[in-house]
């Protein structure tokens, strides 16, 4: 009982969020723990959104508009990131403001989908969708603030030489416990009978809280780097900085334009893939090809993918990959209810390799490039502005298919509904944005290549202050100096 009181405490102690060293002798075992984290993280949100999320909205009655709010204030709640932001920034303990904000934002999804489903078990079923959709949007408040203090921890432990190398292999292991989770939950919710789907969902929520609040306890033990703070400057200050960078502003630009097309077309697709397709009455098939299928081609192509990323360079590896994501909606397309499960098998494969490739490279330029003393407020404009474009497409995205619900139009063959003329409109956007690339600065790590193992023979920069941090003997928490309450700590 010690052992596990220790280990799962269930009120969090101060001393878990003591400042400690990273050091090349512990730096595999941080490793190994951040991927343990990372899997447990991923099947969590793999086990209470996407697909199960949609399947069980549907049958308490959420609309397709309502979806639509709920994409689009998920999107505009990124804005909770320049507050964590700034916090990070000038006083540190990241990890506590991580904390925070992730245990706010699984206790209110639990509480969304124990309210919904009360809700309709209980004779209230038009209640449950606006409880629902609520409370989840309150949920991504908090879960959008804990990003850029987690970011910026992690980009102080992990060597930048080894950044992509590391996210690869992270990412495959990430995809191998999803779908070791989220296969047979979908065999288990397709097999309920048709009056009982409701109750099967509510177990795969209830299996992916819990494995999501043991991520939250294992998380205290990675340690946290005293961090650079900055100690000047007003928070509109801070928020300006990355929009006057003119590297970064580059950036910025691509990151709007690529957002508002992916945005546009991909935010409610998992609605036409379940309702249009017929997904809903073959939950085992959709979750081979919208998950298992994706997260396979992770594990085959992660290692590779996140080598080319620091040998081959970023902006080669954005380039690629890219390209992958942004001719994803002509399989959409050309898919119908009989060949749904192939074309999205195809589109996944490739979405799984492109999209997973892109996002490691991009953060690279997200937490490399900025100082390190505002690298926390750079992830978080990136984030801001790439999800108020998000958001704004997917409210048009909303309107536009409310709109014209039930429509039909019959060209060269073959039958387009609203959607499609969606993901026409998304693939063109997407590729206009993708050419945005091919004028972005390439990053000054790109020229250095870096040829080392993954684990136990790592090249640590000696002027990296991260490393050289002094180590109390006793506790193994970085020494805080004169520092009482550890805010005033800068590296040196």
């Amino acid at each position: 009982m010690a052992f596990f009181k220790d280990r799962f405490p269930l009120v969090p102690r101060v001393g878990d969020f003591h400042y400690a060293a990273v050091t090349k002798a512990n730096l595999p075992w941080i490793m190994r723990r951040h991927i343990l984290t990372g899997a447990m993280g991923t099947a969590y949100f793999n086990l209470t959104t996407g697909m199960f999320l949609v399947a069980f909205g549907d049958a308490i009655g959420v609309s397709i508009m309502q979806w639509g709010v709920l994409g689009a204030i998920s999107c505009f709640a990124i804005a909770t990131q320049l507050f964590t932001a700034y916090g990070a920034g000038r006083v540190g303990y990241r990890r506590a403001i991580w904390f925070v904000m992730e245990l706010t934002s699984r206790l209110l999804r639990a509480a969304a989908i124990i309210a919904a489903y009360l809700l309709v078990d209980r004779g209230f079923p038009s209640a449950a969708p606006y409880v629902l959709v609520g409370l989840m949007c309150a949920a991504s408040f908090a879960s959008a603030g804990s990003q850029p203090p987690w970011y910026s921890w992690l980009a102080d432990i992990i060597p930048e030489h080894i950044h992509g190398t590391f996210m690869g292999r992270r990412d495959v292991w990430l995809s191998f416990a999803t779908v070791a989770l989220v296969v047979p939950a979908s065999f288990a919710v397709d097999r309920a009978p048709h009056g009982t789907k409701i109750h099967a969902l509510s177990l795969v929520f209830a299996l992916g809280l819990a494995v999501g609040m043991i991520d939250l306890f294992l998380h205290r033990r990675i340690p946290e780097p005293r961090p650079v703070c900055d100690a000047e400057g007003s928070f509109v200050t801070c928020v300006l900085a990355p929009l006057r960078d003119p590297t970064y502003r580059r950036w910025l630009v691509f990151t709007v334009s690529w957002s508002f097309a992916v945005f546009l077309g991909g935010a409610l697709a998992t609605i036409f893939f379940i309702e249009d397709l017929r997904i809903r009455d073959h939950l085992l098939g959709g979750a081979l090809v919208l998950i298992a299928v994706p997260l396979v081609s992770i594990m085959i192509t992660g290692k590779t993918t996140g080598r080319l990323v620091d040998r081959m360079g970023v902006k080669r590896v954005l380039i690629g990959s890219h390209f992958l994501w942004a001719i994803l909606p002509i399989f959409w397309i050309f898919a119908t209810p009989a060949t749904a499960l192939f074309w999205l098998a195809v589109s996944s494969a490739l979405g799984g390799t492109g999209c997973a490739t892109a996002v490691n490279a991009s953060y690279k330029i997200m937490t490399r490039v900025p100082p390190r003393n505002r690298r926390a407020m750079y992830i978080a404009v990136a984030a801001c502005v790439g999800n108020l474009a998000g958001g704004l497409a997917t409210l048009l995205a909303g309107y536009f298919l409310e709109g014209l619900k039930g429509h039909e139009w019959m060209a060269a063959g073959m039958i387009f509904v609203p959607f499609h003329i969606i993901f026409i409109v998304s693939m063109v956007l997407r590729l206009a944005a993708w050419g945005l690339l091919f004028r972005m600065p390439t990053p000054q790590f790109d020229s250095a290549v870096a040829s080392v193992s993954f684990v136990g023979k790592l090249d640590f920069a000696p002027e990296d202050p991260v490393y050289a941090c002094r180590v109390d003997e006793h506790d193994g928490h970085a020494d805080d100096g004169d520092d009482e309450h550890g805010l005033e700590g800068q590296g040196r």
